[in-house]
Formats: structure tokens, sequence, C-alpha cells
């Protein structure tokens, strides 16, 4: 079996007590429980899924696409005679297609792009961003082994006495600018007493999105921990016209140049170079981060890196963000989820980091390589996977905020069925709030909605943890 299937074989059996002789065969209807070997050569190539490659059938409550179905697809799994069972899709190939990214590097290869648009994914096509399709078919997987063996399969406990685990996650982008946010919103609501205390905090040298210690608090009523992610550089960084036309949805072909750093950044105005982007808004050497560092690690929550601009196509640029960071530091996650995969994940693992947490989709929520536990990347140049885990984004406020523009009513209602869907396997649900959006003013309502993911998951026994335990458990 290829190196690609054995990668899907190994993260089944670390979920699931299988016997270890057990063996699951491909092609091969000798074996007990055997699945059909469509996806055979498909990864040798560089083609993506045709039409024909889909299809639909039920699966324990949900419509689901079953990629690579065999020539008499109707049910997933059948019984071809007694006590030999045949999954009827090339399920190995399927998880791969998903955990591998094989989309997003095959429109890497094509395209300028800092991140994989949601609207060029199967996940849009189908619609299925919600669904962790991977784990419902590793339920096809087990369903089988069951009845072939006459006797239930249990999930392992990732998580230890925990059913599943919720990644609470904050990306510091900005703490010492708010204020101007702040107030303009209490000026409009005519609020004028609190735009007076904004003010006075702010002479007093408090900006009102400094409020590190305060969300450290409120996670301490429900016994969480969490992940502060914060950028090494300040001020404003310069982009092209490439990256205007990549904001606007247009993606060029790549070109040599496609995948660095000057493609679509510069440090400074220059000709082709005529827009900027704010990094931080606030300085490593601040007061602001020595408080904020102390208040985290005095807590045990966990500081970590939020990549600046470019910096997932520039190995020397994260490193000295790592350096200025002068910490401890094991993960974090890239600004704006840029991320390419052809880079990225080399980057990563060369300085050093123990897991990421960028893949999510910025428009929509959901499970973007239709996964809901950590895994490990599958590398294509060593056809092995990375050392690197990756944790991956399952739901942001920007995404509510920004790119659906949710009433707020509606937004804890998402939440709950995606938290709901992670639970059903025993997954996590990682989550990320900025430190903003727990304000009252420009951001009302939002902290009560990140209130609520902290009553719901502790309500169900969730782990409420930071990147770090996460990787800690994990690696158990």
């Amino acid at each position: 079996m290829s190196p690609h299937f054995t990668y899907i074989e190994k993260l089944f059996r670390q979920l699931y007590e299988v016997p270890d002789d057990l063996i699951i065969g491909y092609g091969d209807p000798q074996n007990k429980v055997n699945i059909s070997p469509v996806a055979r050569t498909f990864f040798d190539g560089e083609k993506d899924l045709a039409e024909r490659q889909i299809a639909r059938a039920p699966w324990i409550g949900r419509d689901l696409p079953f990629l690579f179905p065999g020539p008499s697809f109707a049910v997933p799994l059948r019984e071809n005679r007694p006590g030999y069972w045949e999954i009827t899709f090339d399920l190995w190939g399927a998880a791969f297609y998903f955990l591998s990214g094989w989309q997003e590097r095959l429109f890497f290869q094509r395209h300028n792009a800092l991140r994989f648009p949601y609207h060029h994914s199967l996940q849009q096509r189908l619609d299925i961003a919600h669904l962790p399709v991977v784990n419902y078919y590793f339920e096809v997987l087990k369903t089988a082994i069951e009845k072939a063996l006459g006797r239930s399969v249990s999930r392992r406990r990732i998580w230890g006495e925990h059913p599943f685990a919720v990644c609470l996650t904050h990306d510091i982008d900005q703490a010492t600018t708010g204020y101007r946010y702040d107030m303009a919103s209490a000026l409009r609501r005519g609020r004028l007493m609190r735009a007076a205390v904004i003010a006075a905090k702010r002479l007093a040298g408090q900006d009102s999105w400094d409020n590190i210690p305060d969300i450290i608090a409120m996670e301490r009523e429900f016994g969480a921990r969490s992940s502060f992610y914060f950028i090494a550089r300040s001020g404003d960084i310069w982009h092209s016209d490439t990256y205007s036309r990549f904001n606007k949805g247009h993606f060029p072909p790549a070109s040599e140049q496609a995948g660095e750093f000057e493609h679509f950044f510069s440090e400074r105005k220059k000709g082709g170079y005529s827009a900027a982007e704010a990094n931080a808004d606030y300085h490593l050497n601040s007061d602001f981060i020595r408080r904020s560092y102390q208040a985290i690690t005095a807590s045990g929550n966990e500081i970590g890196i939020h990549g600046s601009f470019g910096s997932h196509l520039d190995a020397q640029r994260f490193r000295e963000e790592l350096e200025r960071l002068n910490t401890r530091v094991k993960g974090g996650r890239f600004h704006f989820l840029y991320f390419d995969p052809l880079r990225s994940f080399d980057l990563l693992e060369s300085a050093g980091l123990a897991y990421d947490s960028t893949m999510g989709f910025g428009e929509v929520p959901g499970f973007r390589h239709g996964f809901a536990f950590p895994f490990h990347p599958y590398n294509f140049k060593t056809q092995q996977p990375y050392r690197l885990l990756e944790i991956p984004l399952v739901a942001m406020d920007a995404t509510f905020r920004t790119y659906l523009n949710m009433p707020l009513a509606e937004i804890p209602g998402r939440l709950s069925a995606l938290m709901a869907e992670t639970a059903r396997f025993g997954g996590c649900f990682t989550v990320l709030w900025h430190n903003p959006y727990f304000t009252g003013d420009k951001y009302a309502g939002w902290r009560e909605i990140y209130r609520g993911i902290l009553e719901e998951g502790k309500s169900q026994g969730a782990g409420l943890w930071s990147g770090e335990q996460i990787l800690a458990a994990w690696q158990r």
C-alpha cells in the first residue's frame, strides 16, 4: 500500500482501539474488511477530482459525499458474503484527499495567493464545511471492523477524562489603539459617560483593548486555559498590486516569484507597493507586553506567535520574530490566516515549532480538512507526516462579523452545531476570539457569545485548554 494510505491507516488506529494484527484489506476481498481501491494511482498524478468521482449516500443521519466510489456504489458498506465486509468507496483515498490538503496543493501550484480561498474548495462546492467528513468515513471503517469481529470497537480517550476538547486561542493584533474605535462607538450611541471613561483610561495609560487579564479572569471561572498569540512586528507594511488582486478574489497564474515575500509585501513604500496594512499596534518592549507576559505566565496560560504579514513565506523573517518574542514558544498562527502549504509547513518545522493553528477557512466556520481532530500534515517531499502538529481552527469571531455579517442572535446556534459535530467524535473544537471582541463598545455582545462557548463546553465536560495543552494530550 502506498505511503499516502499508510498515513491514513496509522491515524485511524491512533483514534480507535483496533487489534494490531487486524489486516484491513485494500483491494483484497479475502480479508474480512476490505476497502475498494479506486484511488490506487490517483495521487501519483497532479489532477483534481472529477464529478464522476463523487457520490452521495446517507450515513448515520447525514447525507454525505463519498469520494472515489466503486463501480457499483449504492451504500458505503455492504456484506459481500457472511462475515466479509466491503467498504464500497476508497476510504483511504477520500480521507487522504482532505487531510493532505490535496486541493490546496494543486491550487498553489497554479495560482498566486496568500491563502486558500473557500470559494475554490470542494467544501464550498458540496456545502460540507460544517461536517468533519473524514470522521464520518472513519466511522464506516469502525462499523465494518465491528461487524467483522463481532464486537464493539472503542475510541481512544485522547483527552483523558474529558469526552472532547475545546482549544481556546486569542490573536493579539491590536491593544493600544482600541480607544479610538470604542470612543467613536460610544459617542455614536450617545453614551457620553462611557466615552469619558474610555478617554480617562487612555490618559492614565491603559487602552480599552489592553484587556488580557480580564480575558484570563473570565476563563478562570470555568477552569479554562488559553493561548495568546503575539505579533513581533509593528507598524505598516506595504503591499503590491498582486496582494490587492488577491484580496479582490483574482488569482493570477503562479510565477517563479509566487512564493516569495517580496512578491506581495515590502518594508517600505516604493514603485508597485502603494497601499499599506498594519501589523501590531504595539511594540514588544512596551509596558503592555511586560504586563501581559506576566499575567499569562502567572496564570498558566500560553504565549505563542502570531506570524506577521508575509512571514509564512520568509523563513528568516519568521525566525527573527520568534527571537523577538523572547520567550519559549511552542506554537501559534499566522496573521490573517495566510498560509502556503507548499512552503509554510516546512518553514514552521525548520523553525522548531511543535504546532500550528492556522488551518481554517476565514470566510466560513467549519472543518477545513474535514477532520475534527489535530493531525500531522503530510509532507509530499518525504512521503511522511511532518513532526509539526496542526490544530485546525474551527470558528473565528471575524468570520461571523466580517465575512458572514451574521446577526449576533444567530451565532450561538452555529457554534453549538459545530461543537456538537466535534463532540460526536470526541474531537477538538478550536476557537479564535480576538481581544477587542471582549469589550462592550464597538464589539458589544461578542464577549457574551464567548462566555457561552465556555459554558457549553464546561457543561459537556470538555477540556477547556490552550494549544500547548492540546499538544501535550495528543503526544501522550
